[in-house]
């Protein structure tokens, strides 16, 4: 952990975002946010990926564990903050923490972090956050970031990337390599040979 005036070292990224957690909540500036009483939000759709080869990124992404990013605070603290402002669910975040292997990052010209995209990374990668700061919006830097993950996943041999994200963003996911599918045709089973009972096969939804 870099130290510096003020600066505190945590041991694990939980501890450490708990920390800010509780900065956020105790601070006279903090607004509790909730979704509208009558607004629907918007459908979410579940996405995989099969890396068959590696494709070509916009912007240079960096690659790290979640361990790494421990080195740099001022990341780990711009990632924070964007998860408070952008998804409002820091309970589910610190929660997604437990998994967190990877972290993919870009940087500003002045090296700075302004995108982010975390890996849970069991057997097959499930993408959990993808967040990018509103100064680096519209430059493609949320399909580098998901493609150069998918790039990642081929050259370690890793089966399938999945992720769920809004409905709207399936133009920017397909664009990345990923197919939609419905939570059902995800998880149910395959129909045994001459069976007729119920059962959904695995399809992508095109």
């Amino acid at each position: 952990m870099t130290k510096g005036p003020g600066a505190r070292t945590f041991p694990r990224l939980h501890i450490f975002f708990t920390h800010y957690c509780y900065q956020i909540r105790t601070s006279p500036h903090h607004t509790c946010y909730a979704i509208p009483r009558g607004v629907v939000p918007e459908p979410e759709l579940h996405y995989f990926c099969k890396p068959s080869a590696l494709r070509p990124a916009t912007h240079v992404i960096d690659f790290i564990t979640a361990q790494e990013l421990l080195a740099d605070e001022p990341a780990c603290q711009t990632l924070w903050e964007l998860v408070s402002t952008q998804f409002r669910t820091r309970s589910k975040f610190l929660a997604v923490w437990a998994g967190a292997r990877f972290v993919a990052l870009h940087r500003d010209a002045d090296g700075r972090a302004d995108g982010f995209l975390l890996v849970n990374a069991p057997v097959n990668w499930q993408i959990d956050y993808v967040v990018v700061a509103p100064t680096a919006r519209g430059q493609g830097v949320a399909s580098a970031l998901v493609l150069e993950t998918a790039n990642q996943a081929f050259l370690r041999g890793v089966p399938y990337v999945m992720l769920t994200s809004k409905a709207s963003l399936r133009p920017l996911y397909e664009a990345c390599g990923f197919v939609p599918v419905t939570a059902a045709e995800t998880l149910a089973p395959a129909a045994p040979a001459g069976s007729t009972g119920s059962y959904r096969t695995l399809t992508p939804k095109g």
